[in-house]
């Protein structure tokens, strides 16, 4: 039902007492009646309304469908408004990061506040629980942790040195781009 509502862009109603491909889910879930309203934004669907008669057994009533179709856009409206403010804040939120770290660059040569800068920038702006940059020794065999950004009282690398082979950050130093790990 509300795949076919997205689909067709328009309210679906079924009464499970007509044949209909999902007779069954509503008949499984004791439904006598059931409407899926579209939530459409300039021609894309967003979402959809879903009301059914499960407990009440009462029919919906096609006079609310009207009445139902101008929420259900309105809605959609909105939610789109929401993303695009919410898209909005967070490209702000990358430009002040990008001209923070730009102005303490050209501000001062103090190496250790420009990474600090940018490791707390991006720790807040990607809201990671620790974001730190590691620097490479002289040798290229051991990684420093130069800079962080935790949420938590402590981080366990500070200081101590990570051999390079032993760390994730080695595929991304070997092959020269980011390495991402999902799903562990």
């Amino acid at each position: 039902k509300i795949c076919k509502c997205i689909k067709l862009k328009k309210p679906i109603i079924k009464q499970t007492t007509k044949d209909s491909i999902l007779k069954d889910i509503l008949k499984k879930d004791n439904v006598k009646e059931s409407i899926s309203l579209p939530l459409v934004s300039k021609d894309k669907v967003v979402g959809v309304i879903s009301l059914d008669n499960k407990f009440t057994k009462r029919n919906i009533p096609q006079e609310l469908i009207g009445f139902l179709m101008v929420l259900a856009n309105n809605l959609a409206m909105g939610i789109d408004n929401v993303r695009l403010y919410e898209n909005n804040i967070q490209k702000l939120r990358y430009s002040t990061a990008l001209y923070d770290v730009a102005n303490t660059l050209n501000s001062t040569l103090d190496l250790d506040r420009v990474l600090n800068l940018v490791a707390i920038r991006i720790g807040k702006i990607t809201r990671c629980t620790i974001c730190s940059i590691l620097l490479l020794e002289h040798n290229k065999q051991a990684l420093i942790p130069t800079a962080v950004y935790t949420e938590r009282a402590q981080y366990p690398w500070k200081g101590k040195k990570i051999e390079v082979e032993k760390s994730i950050g080695s595929y991304a130093l070997n092959h020269k781009k980011p390495l991402l790990i999902s799903n562990i």
